[in-house]
């Protein structure tokens, strides 16, 4: 059965359940058997949209988002992976401050819109208001943003980062990433934007990496994995220092066994030239008695053992 154009495509991709497109015509085919017998039909009412669904965290679906919310950061892959930092201070304080313009800018444009009366046709009206207000948040967007570098070898076109980049810029942010410290949607204004932006633009690109109708409405929640997924990456970025300052004292250890052992192949060397240099300046016949006393390791100085030698 042909579902109605008029009405949006439900398509429940977390569950099993059959089409949603099905029941939306089961109404008004009941409608019309019941008007048939010479009953008034009741009333139609317009579908409630079912609500969305959380995958499984290790479905394709999930998978899906979170590769993509990665990809949008500069990063993909399951395990080695690197986050971006999370935002400055600086930068949380540009972004509440856009937040403030933002409001009052927009709320000076609808009362400026509710005073108008020159335009009486009500659909030109809401054309021009919608074009207006699109200009506006124009004139509103970051300023200072900073888009991730593409990953190689993924499947998301460079025509779908743009279009994510363009609107998180529209939205007053300087770049996409977490503030990883605060894991949650609800505890961080910044991460519960970021997640809704993200949770937009995978729905938009899935529709059309799938070949789906434009019209079609996912059941998936995609803001909640990627709240899930944000508390997991975020227990990874708080482990990365400890292992990066591990990793730094192995390194360190290593080059100061290897700083240590080139300083005493030197001070040997040195001392070998100095014992032959004292050698050649002995007369013969003593040469072989001032060699018993004194061997190449005993012709090096106090400051050639010192780690730091000040000269």
């Amino acid at each position: 059965m042909t579902p109605s154009t008029s009405q949006p495509i439900m398509l429940d991709l977390a569950s099993d359940d059959s089409s949603s497109d099905e029941k939306v015509n089961d109404a008004p085919m009941a409608e019309d058997a019941q008007a048939r017998k010479g009953k008034t039909p009741a009333k139609s009412k317009k579908p409630k949209p079912p609500e969305t669904q959380l995958p499984h965290r290790l479905s394709s679906l999930t998978r899906s988002i979170v590769e993509f919310a990665k990809f949008m950061m500069g990063t993909t892959g399951r395990d080695n992976y690197h986050l971006p930092d999370p935002p400055t201070s600086e930068e949380l304080k540009q972004y509440e401050a856009w937040g403030i313009d933002y409001v009052q800018a927009v709320d000076a444009f609808h009362q400026e819109q509710a005073s108008r009366n020159d335009i009486e046709d009500e659909a030109e009206r809401e054309h021009l208001k919608k074009k207006e207000l699109k200009e506006l948040e124009l004139s509103l967007q970051s300023t200072r943003y900073e888009p991730a570098p593409i990953p190689p070898n993924y499947e998301i076109s460079k025509h779908f980062k743009d279009q994510c980049d363009q609107s998180f810029r529209l939205k007053g942010f300087p770049r996409i990433t977490f503030q990883w410290n605060k894991p949650s949607l609800e505890g961080s204004s910044w991460n519960f934007a970021t997640a809704d932006i993200l949770a937009n633009q995978w729905h938009s690109w899935y529709i059309k990496d799938r070949r789906y109708s434009p019209s079609t409405k996912l059941t998936v929640d995609a803001k909640g994995v990627i709240g899930r997924w944000l508390k997991t990456a975020a227990m990874n970025q708080a482990q990365k220092p400890k292992e990066e300052s591990s990793e730094n004292s192995t390194r360190t250890t290593q080059e100061m066994n290897t700083l240590r052992r080139h300083r005493e192949q030197r001070r040997i060397q040195i001392a070998r030239h100095r014992h032959a240099s004292a050698m050649r300046s002995v007369p013969k016949q003593h040469k072989e008695y001032l060699s018993e006393l004194l061997s190449a390791n005993d012709m090096s100085s106090d400051y050639e053992d010192d780690e730091d030698p000040e000269m």
